[in-house]
């Protein structure tokens, strides 16, 4: 039987949650009405064994700091050490990061399309060997998950990823 995932910061208390259970991370805005939140958890059976996240992150970079990471760098970084594992992985959410050049389709496609929160989501999807289930639909499918009421942006910003 393998060891069990190192254990996740204080923000992610549950480890051993169900997959119903909600892990909060405190709103890095006292002012924000909502709080960003994750599911992290595995099933109860130990036939099934799987690590879930479902994450939102926030929409700005908004930074406490010009040198610190912003707010979706360190959820990123917090979700980080449970990609590390020999189970099945599945994590999905709103990740409000555009990881391909063709994830953006509108007036302002092409610009700056990879911010740094973007290639560290990039960089542990690829570390964890995970694929895009939205994504895997075919080359010529349009996966875009967000578009701009008047119709003039649309982005793919929604991921499914699963290691099997």
């Amino acid at each position: 039987m393998e060891a069990p995932p190192p254990p996740l910061p204080a923000t992610f208390e549950k480890e051993e949650a169900s997959m119903e259970e909600e892990v909060q991370s405190p709103p890095a805005n006292p002012e924000e009405e909502e709080p960003e939140t994750s599911h992290v958890g595995k099933p109860s059976s130990e036939k099934h064994q799987a690590t879930a996240a479902k994450t939102t992150a926030p929409a700005s970079e908004t930074r406490q700091e010009p040198d610190q990471p912003c707010e979706r760098q360190e959820l990123f970084q917090r979700l980080r050490p449970q990609l590390v594992t020999s189970r099945t992985i599945m994590m999905g959410g709103d990740f409000n990061c555009i990881l391909e050049s063709g994830g953006r389709c509108g007036t302002r496609a092409g610009e700056g399309w990879m911010d740094d929160a973007a290639k560290l989501l990039a960089e542990m999807v690829g570390e964890a060997s995970l694929t895009d289930v939205i994504g895997s639909m075919g080359p010529d499918a349009r996966n875009f998950t967000w578009s701009h009421p008047d119709g003039s942006l649309s982005s793919k910003i929604d991921f499914v990823f699963t290691s099997k």
